[in-house]
């Protein structure tokens, strides 16, 4: 394989992730059981993917109580 088409197959490789405001994440079905702590967490203006939410979730669940 050539180094051109090489370099081609990478990039036609990567995933496109869709991004969601912080509003239509806590109104979805999926985070409606977490959408207190979306609230807090998640930033107003800044868009997320699903795997970004799940990971701030994740990460805050596991913080430690002072």
């Amino acid at each position: 394989m050539s180094e051109t088409a090489e370099k081609t197959e990478k990039v036609s490789t990567k995933k496109e992730t869709t991004k969601y405001q912080k509003e239509s994440i806590i109104k979805s079905e999926k985070y409606k059981n977490r959408a207190d702590i979306l609230n807090v967490l998640l930033e107003d203006g800044k868009t997320y993917d699903l795997e970004t939410v799940d990971k701030t979730i994740e990460k805050f669940m596991k913080g430690k109580v002072k």
